[in-house]
């Protein structure tokens, strides 16, 4: 039987993973993405019939900000935002590539 959900950790913050078809993500999430992060309910989400690496990293990139209590960027100058976007990524790329191989596992039906 297969899971409908993964549990990941991202430095230290639990987020469940869950796959939706397209239906019921469209009309859960809209018709305008194909991946969500709720970062409150530390929640991902994922259009099954529209998946790719760069969604997948694109939100874990999403959850990685809110996992790290960076989530509110207003008013930061977009080469100043680019800047502290990149050393978060520098420095938690390993925590990210563990979410995502674990990601592309449970995809891929594996057991563990």
């Amino acid at each position: 039987m297969k899971k409908n959900a993964l549990l990941i950790n991202i430095k230290g913050v639990e987020w469940k993973v869950k796959l939706q078809s397209n239906s019921v993500f469209v009309r859960n999430h809209g018709a305008n993405t194909y991946g969500v992060v709720y970062p409150y309910d530390r929640e991902i989400y994922f259009n099954k019939s529209h998946l790719s690496l760069e969604i997948i990293r694109h939100e874990l990139y999403h959850s990685l900000l809110h996992s790290l209590d960076m989530e509110f960027t207003d008013g930061i100058p977009a080469d100043a935002l680019e800047e502290i976007c990149a050393t978060a990524y520098a420095n938690n790329g390993l925590a990210l590539q563990e979410a995502e191989d674990r990601i592309i596992n449970f995809i891929l039906g594996d057991k563990s």
